[in-house]
């Protein structure tokens, strides 16, 4: 006999398993089997960095007979082999166009790749790009690259600073572990020193300096209540460019300052004030020392950002590229005068180069590199070399068979829910699924809900308008969702999705902000759906307490208090009536 039961298991971190009771037709299996591999190869790719065991699942999606999926399979084959610098990449996009020529849109992609690979073209900004991949894993990070191409700056444990070989993969601290934590590590032209934002567990903020020896630490500058990030040195080393932030009582919206920095003694000049404009941007200094080129987000297109220039010796900034599409700087080519950037401009993350001259760019952008991806820029050698970081969050949602008896999922037999998909939760009639889907890193942990009705597999999005970031469960009448989310123009709140319409109703704002993202608070519906059962941890006694809001009302009573902590998620009984959750006794 065979009963309903959910198993999460974690196959890795950032993926989850969700496995139920289902029948399953096997001439459904067999036609979701190539999906299920291509989806397996995807996470192999993305979030485990094992190439080579991701083409050898390609191999067997493109063998399936699925022939669009196949093809897609060819392309992430290939873009496998440059990853590795391996021979391959070739021969996989030449199969797409002699094997696969009813596949248009992955044909011309193959031909447009082939044609790049072709060989050196006359201008600089046309020739082929080769790709190797030098590190993978959920600790792979990349703040600055030394001049020589040699080492990578990482964030290491507890907020210090490392340094990384990169033939080797040997890593050695730079920084240590004291009362704060460092970031934004920019090394400076002559290799041998690093500049980073220090912040003393968030009540001051300073500029420091330390050798790459670990050796020579000094702080140039440090303010209570502020923010100050390096973007980078001028080209003769004397001076940092930086981003300076305070906030105060007066002012709590902030002040944003661009400043430059003696790096031998501290002195500061205010370069340009930016009111209203969050801190935290990332900028480069052009390679004449004149100018500061930085992202800024378009006033009539939320979320898209255009590319601009700040004089660094007087004036005010003005725009550089401008375009409805999402444009984002990565910095400049050493030894040259070209700027790369991002851009969505044609449907995917492609790389773009400008040339810029006197403060202005000279003829029109040109694409030197298709489908790159939303990446993380790192830094050029000297050489040109250029350094990236790609984030993924990948998170998959598969339903399959389970034995009650034995315990024994079919795990061979799951049938994946498409997307980057978390938070699933069971329908009370257990016939949906409720979830998170991201749909770009853009949006970070953000996501939209959507519903995925069991029998038919139709899957749809609700409540569009939301960012939804974490989904909480089914209201017992099984007609509306819990989570929580943001619409844009309020801070962040809980929320009650009518599922059929779409509706959103703010139950309240979600509590205790800083500590929800930290992951302190959870909630869920009562046993009538008349209220909310809900987590918090206080800021003046830091107890936690378990909350009942009535929504009508919006009474509160205080159902639990302990000095030992709860941690999220507490669960119900399926009754409702007893609730079972963990805590801790140290922040520690």
């Amino acid at each position: 006999m065979k009963t309903p039961r959910i198993l999460r298991k974690a196959w890795q971190p950032l993926i989850v398993l969700f496995v139920a009771l289902l029948t399953i037709p096997q001439g459904v299996m067999a036609q979701e089997r190539a999906q299920d591999l291509y989806q397996q190869a995807l996470r192999m790719e993305r979030v485990g960095g094992d190439l080579e065991g991701a083409i050898r699942l390609y191999h067997q999606v493109v063998d399936s007979g699925d022939r669009a999926l196949g093809a897609r399979a060819l392309i992430r084959m290939a873009e496998s082999y440059e990853k590795l610098g391996r021979q391959g990449a070739q021969d996989a996009y030449a199969r797409i166009i002699q094997d696969f020529g009813d596949q248009t849109e992955q044909v011309a992609l193959a031909q447009e790749r082939l044609a790049g690979m072709e060989g050196p073209g006359e201008e600089p900004d046309r020739r082929p790009l080769g790709t190797q991949q030098i590190w993978a894993g959920l600790d792979a990070n990349a703040q600055d690259l030394t001049p020589d191409g040699k080492h990578i700056v990482v964030n290491a444990s507890m907020g210090t600073l490392a340094l990384r070989e990169i033939s080797t993969g040997d890593t050695r601290q730079i920084t240590h572990v004291d009362q704060g934590g460092g970031y934004g590590a920019r090394v400076s032209p002559d290799g041998k020193w690093i500049a980073h934002g220090y912040s003393e567990r968030g009540e001051a903020g300073a500029l420091r300096v330390v050798g790459l020896d670990g050796h020579k630490l000094r702080v140039l500058l440090r303010e209570p209540g502020c923010w100050i990030q390096p973007y980078g040195w001028t080209s003769d080393g004397q001076q940092i460019a930086g981003r300076w932030d305070c906030w105060t009582e007066s002012n709590p919206d902030g002040i944003h300052k661009v400043i430059l920095v003696s790096a031998a003694d501290g002195t500061t000049r205010v370069v340009h004030e930016m009111p209203g404009t969050p801190h935290g941007f990332r900028a480069w200094i052009s390679p004449d020392d004149q100018h500061l080129v930085y992202g800024r987000p378009e006033e009539e297109d939320e979320g898209n950002r255009d590319i601009w220039l700040l004089p660094l010796h007087g004036g005010d900034p003005s725009p550089l590229i401008e375009h409805p599409a999402d444009d984002r700087i990565l910095g400049w080519v050493p030894g040259s005068n070209f700027a790369l950037f991002l851009s969505d401009r044609d449907g995917t993350w492609d790389l773009w180069a400008a040339s810029i001259r006197n403060g202005a760019i000279e003829g029109r952008p040109r694409k030197i590199w298709r489908d790159m991806g939303e990446v993380d820029p790192a830094g050029f050698s000297r050489d040109g070399s250029f350094v990236y970081s790609v984030f993924t969050r990948w998170f998959n949602t598969s339903i399959a068979p389970i034995d009650a008896t034995s315990g024994m999922v079919d795990v061979d037999a799951a049938r994946p829910v498409l997307g980057s998909n978390r938070g699933a939760r069971w329908s009370p009639d257990g016939l949906r699924l409720a979830f998170v889907t991201e749909s770009s890193l853009t949006e970070g942990k953000w996501g939209r809900i959507n519903i995925r009705d069991l029998e038919t597999g139709e899957q749809r999005e609700v409540a569009s308008w939301l960012r939804a970031r974490r989904m909480f469960g089914w209201s017992p009448d099984g007609k509306s969702v819990l989570l929580a989310g943001d619409d844009g123009r309020d801070h962040l709140h809980w929320w009650k999705v009518d599922v059929s319409s779409g509706e959103g109703t703010p139950l309240l704002p979600a509590p205790n902000t800083d500590h929800w993202w930290g992951g302190w608070t959870w909630a869920d519906w009562s046993p009538d759906g008349k209220a909310l059962i809900y987590s918090t941890l206080s800021d003046t006694d830091r107890q936690g307490r378990l909350m009942r809001r009535d929504l009508a009302s919006g009474k509160e009573e205080e159902l639990y208090r302990d000095s030992l902590l709860m941690r999220r998620p507490f669960e119900l009984s399926p009754d409702r009536r007893k609730v079972a959750f963990v805590f801790m006794d140290s922040l520690k």
